[in-house]
């Protein structure tokens, strides 16, 4: 009988921080760093450091609205452009520079208090003296509600806690295709379903769970648990990440 493939679990610590700093109305610099840890080995296996330019306009584009008038006000557009170097430790992977060119448009309030967002990104990578390119498509649906003032027995239960602590929550969902062009076809697929909850001190906490398919042949799933805090200060924000 054909041999079943063993099972790896393995817990890893991803500490990561994003740094944004406001250049004007419509610009800020987006600097992060990350850093891959398998909890098991306590070795350091991938690091990530990287330098961005966000652009909000004032408006949408004039081409976008001609095709769907009636955005303006309630939709919003930013780009990113940036450039990212991953450095695999530890292992003979051949390190990773890469460009990144980003589009997300946003919802204001929709039906039932509903946002959607779509984010487009082209991510041009140079590893090992090759190149290629992948695009990326993500959508994501959230609503948020407010846990303070909107209930008096869910005030009662808040009262035990410090002031502003879990203000509000907002659940999600995600949902997210990967283009390789190594393969010429959608190589990935990852969902990712969540509660961000807000905390005092300008800090919220996300709670999630995902799973990633390789859509290739004799693809392999992953399923993740995670949760994710961050900090927010005046011109810069801080993330901690496990899954």
């Amino acid at each position: 009988a054909p041999s079943r493939a063993a099972e790896l679990t393995l817990s890893e610590f991803w500490p990561a921080l994003d740094v944004f700093e406001k250049l004007g109305e419509e610009t800020r610099l987006f600097l992060l760093a990350t850093v891959t840890r398998a909890a098991e080995t306590g070795v350091s296996t991938e690091g990530t450091r990287g330098a961005h330019l966000d652009w909000f306009p004032a408006g949408l584009p004039s081409r976008l609205l001609e095709i769907a008038p009636g955005m303006e006000g309630r939709w919003s557009i930013w780009t990113r452009i940036g450039y990212q170097h991953i450095n695999a430790w530890n292992s003979t992977t051949p390190s990773e520079d890469r460009a990144v060119l980003e589009a997300t448009l946003r919802s204001e309030p929709l039906w039932q208090a509903i946002r959607v967002a779509n984010r487009s990104r082209l991510d041009l990578r140079a590893s090992g003296g090759e190149t290629s390119w992948r695009y990326r498509n993500r959508s994501r649906i959230e609503r948020t509600w407010a846990l303070r003032g909107a209930d008096a027995r869910t005030d009662a239960l808040l009262s035990y806690l410090p002031a502003g602590t879990l203000a509000a929550a907002t659940p999600y969902w995600m949902l997210e295709f990967f283009w390789d062009s190594r393969d010429a076809a959608w190589s990935r697929r990852y969902q990712q379903i969540g509660v961000e909850f807000d905390l005092a001190g300008e800090r919220t906490i996300d709670v999630f769970v995902a799973r990633q398919d390789d859509l290739r042949l004799n693809g392999s799933k992953i399923h993740v648990g995670g949760v994710a805090l961050t900090q927010r200060f005046s011109s810069y924000q801080a993330s901690l990440r496990r899954r």
